[in-house]
């Protein structure tokens, strides 16, 4: 089996949903763009700058790391959309890093495990008689933001 680094190609990490720790909120700082919040973990001192991390179900990006805690920053989009704007000081969180493939080495996996190959590319156009035109974070059954395969 051959194992790649990728955390570096801004891919985004894979998750397996088990929570790894729980984690306690060590302070939080209010920017005008978002909030920067300062997470004690076991695991942090092995994070490394621009590593993803889901934070409560939510990836977020280290932005900094000290000995015991992580440091994220959460935009004012995410804490709309999520339950991270209800965090307090002390308040205890589920981590999980990114999926690694073999328990002998700390490289994560980043991006997604997809069966097949390309055999185009396309551009999503709306589908007809959607309550908003081509909108595909509006039309029934799309998202707003991510990835699709098909």
């Amino acid at each position: 089996m051959f194992l790649w680094n990728t955390t570096k190609q801004n891919k985004p990490p894979m998750f397996t949903g088990i929570i790894e720790e729980i984690g306690t909120i060590q302070n939080l700082k209010k920017l005008h763009t978002g909030i920067e919040v300062s997470v004690e973990s076991s695991f942090a001192e092995k994070l490394t700058l621009g590593e993803s991390v889901a934070v409560n179900g939510t990836c977020l990006t280290v932005t900094s790391v000290e000995k015991n805690s992580a440091v994220f920053f959460i935009s004012q989009e995410t804490l709309a959309k999520t339950n991270l704007s209800s965090l307090t000081v002390n308040s205890k969180i589920n981590l999980e890093r990114a999926l690694s493939l073999s328990h002998f080495t700390e490289q994560r996996l980043s991006g997604h495990i997809v069966q097949g190959h390309v055999d185009g590319t396309g551009q999503f156009a709306g589908r007809p008689g959607s309550p908003c035109g081509c909108n595909p974070g509006r039309a029934r059954g799309t998202t707003a933001a991510g990835y699709a395969e098909t």
